[in-house]
């Protein structure tokens, strides 16, 4: 009941800022135009393998990020009304070692928010983004704005090779 709550008070929020855009402005796949989508805010908690690790951007340096939308989120389109309840990506990541440290990283993608349409059918949605990373917290950028912390499971990264695993958990407006 809580939860049908706060998805009723997200779709009933977002219901006002419904962009004012022509139809034909907003023909997906469009996401980056401003007129024609906005985002609720969201959290988000995952993870993520980076299986070679550095890697300096190579075909190798892939990884698949899945993740689950904790707080909620709308994404309105004109028009339509969706909540996001999950995220997924796939990414080329560059994880470079300085000084003997793994101290930044970054990675540029494409996330597919999953979800419930609730007017419309606008999910799943795929939107570009990319991430830098300095220490354990990385920036994201891209159709969203948002941070996240980098946490990883399996040790502090080593510049000695291998791979890492990380809980990847954060926010997006």
């Amino acid at each position: 009941m809580k939860r049908f709550l706060m998805a009723a008070l997200v779709v009933a929020g977002m219901a006002h800022g419904i962009p004012a855009a022509q139809a034909d402005d907003c023909d997906f796949p469009n996401p980056l135009n401003p007129k024609c989508w906005t985002t609720g805010a969201a959290a988000f908690e995952g993870q993520v393998t980076l299986d070679t690790f550095p890697c300096a951007g190579g075909p190798e340096c892939t990884a698949t990020f899945n993740a689950t939308v904790t707080a909620g989120a709308g994404v309105t389109r004109n028009p339509g009304v969706s909540i996001v309840t999950g995220l997924s990506a796939n990414v080329t990541y560059n994880e470079v070692c300085t000084a003997g440290q793994a101290l930044e990283g970054s990675a540029a993608g494409t996330a597919t928010l999953s979800g419930i349409n609730v007017v419309g059918s606008h999910l799943p949605f795929d939107a570009a983004f990319t991430w830098t990373r300095v220490g354990l917290v990385a920036v994201v950028t891209g159709g969203v704005v948002g941070a996240a912390v980098f946490v990883p499971t399996t040790g502090l990264p080593t510049c000695t090779g291998g791979s890492v695993t990380a809980v990847v958990a954060g926010a997006f407006v």
